[in-house]
């Protein structure tokens, strides 16, 4: 993966194409460059991401040939701890990329980001629902526009459970009877990432309990006994070999065969069954687990990325033209198909439909998260907490592995939660 290294050589070198190359390019270059607007892109990805965004942004220099958009660009590793500096000495980038907590983090009161409603005429809010601006909306201030919508979905190597007999689970019950039938022929039925078994944890005692585990203000709506009662779920599915989390994730074991299937973004359907799918496994997408007698549904949904303009910008017109183009134009959602997820935006959702992209397994994962919408819940900002998660799953493997008492761990966990400890 690029390292920091790659991160300013990526954007060293993209600035010095901005401004031109010696021996590359004519002489009247140089004055064409000074009379361009010059602003700043940042976001992060792999390579394929990076490839396709620049060549969709070349797009918009062509139609703005008075913009001259820098590339900051790197992989996930390390982006937010950059964003944090770049935020915090005021030099970050004209049109940013940020995860959803990170709105109310660095904005809380929605003046830390530009106010698209200034320039209305330069972007065209027709194409999202008043609910999709809310999204983005603090104290008024329309600081950011969604480029997709995320929820966790179950994706299933259908090929395995049909050799047990089984049909794709429904309930919790249902993970363990898979369980039996699968470990001792060392197929683990369902690899999570820590902030997925934190998510599954969630909704199983949301479930049992009618609680939100976050109050609408971001506090905490558990009490103490309902954090141990999650921790005592996820020994159980350890225990019983339902889920393995390890620190990463090696996907060829999902791809091999090893794993019966995954909890994962919907954005992420692709990548986590692309390679299974083309060793010759049938994957599925399931439904979301619940039980027969569930007092909530337990299962959230979110923006999966915002776009911002900085307050900052020297420039807000041209940042917001780019703004548009990035969620709004056929040439981006052209090049950017559904590696994002399914676009918000009506425009480049018909775009896609026109084409025919809409379909795999990121599609598939959406139209579950669609069937379910209205059961949903908007997700709190504050629920992808990297602290709590961390510190969940770690407490959890102390009680599994018996070096805990459950009763601690919860304590802890819960001081940490209501930011006492």
């Amino acid at each position: 993966m690029k390292k920091w290294m790659n991160y300013l050589f990526g954007t060293v070198l993209c600035m010095a194409m901005a401004f031109g190359c010696t021996g590359c390019a004519e002489k009247t270059s140089v004055v064409e460059q000074k009379d361009r607007t010059q602003i700043v892109f940042s976001w992060w990805g792999n390579d394929n991401r990076h490839e396709y965004t620049i060549k969709a942004v070349k797009e918009f220099e062509k139609k703005h040939p008075q913009i001259k958009v820098v590339f900051r660009y790197g992989d996930w590793n390390g982006f937010e701890e950059r964003t944090d500096i770049e935020i915090a000495s005021r030099t970050e980038a004209d049109v940013m990329q940020i995860n959803y907590p990170w709105l109310t983090k660095y904005s809380p009161d929605g003046t830390r980001f530009y106010d698209l409603y200034r320039n209305r005429g330069d972007i065209d809010l027709v194409s999202f629902s008043e609910e999709e601006e809310q999204m983005g909306t603090i104290d008024g201030r329309l600081n950011a526009l969604p480029t997709s919508l995320n929820s966790t979905v179950f994706y299933w190597n259908k090929t395995i459970l049909d050799s047990y007999g089984l049909e794709l689970p429904k309930t919790w019950d249902d993970l363990f009877v898979m369980a039996e039938k699968m470990v001792p022929d060392g197929i683990c039925p369902l690899f999570v990432e820590p902030k997925f078994a934190w998510a599954l944890c969630t909704a199983r005692v949301e479930q049992q309990t009618g609680k939100k585990i976050l109050n609408d203000d971001g506090s905490l709506g558990f009490s103490m006994e309902d954090i141990q009662a999650m921790l005592e779920f996820y020994c159980e599915l350890r225990e019983a070999g339902v889920i393995d989390v390890p620190d990463s994730f090696e996907r060829s074991m999902l791809s091999e065969g090893k794993y019966a299937g995954t909890l994962s973004w919907v954005s992420s359907g692709g990548t986590c069954c692309e390679d299974a799918a083309a060793n010759g496994y049938e994957m599925a997408v399931g439904d979301f687990l619940t039980s027969a007698d569930a007092k909530r549904f337990g299962w959230y949904y979110k923006p999966a990325q915002f776009y911002v303009v900085s307050a900052n910008t020297e420039h807000p017109k041209e940042a917001v033209l780019l703004m548009h183009f990035l969620l709004n134009s056929e040439e981006m959602a052209l090049n950017q198909k559904l590696e994002k997820g399914v676009p918000v935006s009506d425009k480049a959702y018909k775009v896609l439909k026109d084409n025919n992209l809409l379909q795999g397994f990121t599609y598939d994962g959406y139209q579950k998260m669609e069937e379910k919408t209205e059961e949903m819940e908007w997700m709190s900002p504050y629920f992808e907490n990297d602290s709590w998660i961390a510190r969940f799953c770690t407490e959890a493997e102390w009680v599994t592995e018996g070096n805990r008492n459950p009763k601690v761990s919860a304590s802890a966990l819960y001081k940490l939660i209501q930011g006492q400890g």
